[in-house]
């Protein structure tokens, strides 16, 4: 469960309430121990992309997400939003650029004659990777390592 609740961004005691509401179902527990089905995962994941988009009741959300096929809901969950490294670890997305522009910050520092952007890629959740766009071969080939450790598995 402490698993789920990390990659979710959503508390352990909120999960058991999702499972008491029948919103979350598990396969196994042992113990200590809650395993959940990816499907079921992902359909969390689901569930509170529509309850932040719609303000919908969690009745109203279950319903919505009955109506998905499993394929469909699957390309609904990779569209832009959704966390990237939480998609990749699901699944339900594809790692592919390891780096995005982003604007520079109008206070933060700059290399001198820098052109563009900071390149961005998000590791994990609330871990991301600035890259300098003057950066060395040497550099770039370090963080394309890094990216493929954190990112990709």
């Amino acid at each position: 469960m402490h698993q789920v609740a990390h990659l979710t961004s959503v508390p352990v005691r909120t999960l058991r309430d999702y499972v008491r509401r029948g919103l979350l179902h598990y396969s196994e527990r042992r113990g200590t121990i809650t395993r959940y089905p990816r499907s079921e995962v992902i359909r969390l994941l689901g569930a509170l992309r529509l309850k932040a988009q719609t303000k919908a009741t969690w009745s109203e959300i279950k319903r919505q997400l009955d109506t998905f096929s499993p394929a469909d809901f699957e390309r609904w969950l990779a569209e832009p939003g959704f966390a990237p490294a939480v998609a990749v670890e699901l699944g339900v997305a594809t790692f592919t650029s390891a780096l995005t522009p982003i604007p520079e910050a109008p206070n933060g520092p700059t290399a001198e004659g820098a052109a563009g952007s900071w390149q961005r890629t998000e590791l994990l959740p609330g871990l991301e990777l600035f890259l300098s766009p003057s950066a060395s071969t040497a550099v770039n080939r370090a963080a394309q390592r890094i990216i493929e450790d954190h990112v990709r598995r």
